[in-house]
């Protein structure tokens, strides 16, 4: 039993050295902090959570949602109230570990779902999984985003050891996991139905379309997954929010101006260099390798790597959710090459252990750096976690106390950490609809055309929106349209603060 265990669960040469490797990189990825992008928010939401005990239903914290009556569905409360408990007790440094340990315990069940297959392209392998390590230190930060990125390799876990032990009961976890996945991060828990349908879809009938091959599972194996299916979807239902937390999904992206001026909801544009190399090239490499495919292609692998190819074309933020789902069958198409397996065996036995213990000391200095880094950065900066703004402006607006002050859409998370009621923030599903459009057109001095332009005239609907909202304050980037607006308008505006990223004005 012993010798079994041991050989199950024992890495070969080139895993040996691609994980060493993968695990330094990853650590000394966070060496320098990490980015606040929305954490702030999330954070207030919790300690408002824990000290009301309930969920908000309301756009707390900002004036414009007030003045305007707009509901909010808090889809992240679990995620934030653990967020406020961990930052409560632990500080930054807990936030910090916990994003590392995620990160961390996302990548180590990729790497061992890919397992031996890994030995079949040491090239290939080695290369696939720096690009998952960067991808995930990239989106693994502190967001409720984390527990969709955790929840979907779990449930990817179950569904695939499903297609191969039909009989296994684990399939029956996937309920528990949409359970916790609509309450930590609701916004994305419709996941947790379409993969058991697309199983389904794969495995419901003995058919070759092409190079294509749908398996049939038995019939009694058809219906386990129907009902952990029904079962997944019902259990989306059991949050503060009951049937409108299934819908918030959909309804978000059909709000155009949400979704296009959201950048992390927006598609990634073609024409930019950087966005085919990091978005368009992983997908069409796949896409590549199943084209060259001698062998058939199984049916659910290839409608998984469809769906979230569509995904990340439809929104950048869901590269990793492909990146992941990727790993639980790229492996299966590489072809070995026999090459490699020579090498390994070939190698003495002396010679693997120098180049192991050459590649461990390397990974253990860059762990060092990388502690290093980390005190460092925390000792000069004293968090580490980025803020987008000096605490001074913090303590200006403090004392200067306006009641309808207009914000820039990146600093509304750091001012509701602190108290300062927002105009708009991270949050955009509170101000969809009009908040969102005046702020566009506002703030960036433009007047695009969508269901809210009728409301005011090509001519004067800066004075028009203002006159509406009554702004008493602005505080704006220094590359800002609206910067440059007041700039050209000194006469109705006072300046009360500026540095290098802002300016904070009074009206008047």
């Amino acid at each position: 039993m012993n010798t079994m265990k041991q050989k199950r669960f024992s890495m070969s040469f080139n895993m040996t050295l691609i994980f060493s490797i993968c695990i330094a990189i990853l650590i000394f990825s966070y060496s320098n902090g990490i980015t606040g992008n929305d954490f702030w928010w999330h954070v207030k939401t919790g300690e408002w959570i824990f000290k009301n005990h309930q969920v908000p239903t309301t756009g707390i914290y900002s004036w414009s949602a007030d003045f305007m009556n707009a509901k909010w569905y808090s889809q992240e409360w679990l995620s934030q109230l653990f967020f406020y408990l961990l930052y409560h007790v632990f500080g930054q440094v807990g936030i910090f570990v916990f994003c590392i340990l995620i990160s961390l315990t996302i990548f180590v069940i990729l790497f061992f779902t890919a397992g031996k297959k890994i030995d079949h392209n040491m090239l290939f392998s080695c290369a696939y999984f720096l690009l998952t390590v960067k991808i995930i230190t990239l989106f693994c930060y502190g967001r409720p985003q984390v527990f969709s990125y955790l929840f979907l390799t779990i449930s990817l876990m179950l569904l695939y050891h499903f297609i191969k032990n039909p009989d296994s009961k684990k399939i029956f976890f996937l309920p528990l996991v949409a359970l916790l996945w609509a309450n930590f991060h609701g916004g994305s828990s419709n996941v947790v139905y379409i993969l058991p349908l697309i199983v389904l879809i794969g495995h419901c009938v003995d058919l070759n379309i092409g190079c294509i091959q749908f398996h049939r599972l038995e019939v009694k194996h058809m219906k386990r997954l129907i009902l952990v299916n029904i079962l997944s979807f019902l259990a989306l239902f059991l949050n503060p929010h009951g049937i409108n937390m299934v819908i918030y999904p959909y309804s978000n992206m059909m709000d155009k101006n949400m979704v296009t001026f959201v950048e992390e909801w927006s598609a990634p544009a073609p024409s930019s260099i950087s966005n085919v190399i990091f978005y368009y090239l992983p997908i069409i490499a796949v896409a590549v390798l199943f084209i060259l495919q001698k062998n058939k292609i199984n049916a659910t692998d290839f409608l998984m790597m469809g769906f979230f190819a569509y995904l990340t074309f439809r929104s950048r933020r869901f590269l990793i959710f492909f990146i992941i789902a990727c790993t639980f069958y790229i492996f299966d198409y590489v072809k070995k090459k026999d090459y490699d397996t020579a090498n390994t065996t070939d190698a003495s036995e002396k010679g693997k252990k120098l180049i192991i213990g050459s590649i461990f000391l390397i990974s253990a200095l860059i762990l060092c750096v990388s502690v290093v880094q980390v005190l460092s950065t925390y000792y000069t900066k004293g968090e580490l976690i980025d803020k987008p703004m000096d605490t001074k402006v913090i303590r200006v607006i403090k004392e200067d106390a306006p009641k309808r002050l207009l914000n820039d859409y990146n600093f509304g998370e750091v001012l509701i950490f602190e108290g300062i009621p927002v105009f708009v923030d991270g949050r955009a599903d509170i101000y969809s609809g009009r908040i969102l459009s005046d702020y566009i057109r506002f703030y960036g001095m433009y007047n695009h055309q969508d269901d809210f332009a009728s409301l005011y005239t090509p001519e004067n609907y800066m004075e028009e929106i203002q006159k509406f909202y009554q702004f008493d304050a602005f505080l704006v980037n220094n590359n800002s349209a609206l910067h440059s607006y007041i700039c050209s308008h000194a006469d109705n505006y006072t300046l009360i603060y500026q540095d290098d990223t802002l300016s904070y004005y009074r009206l008047k």
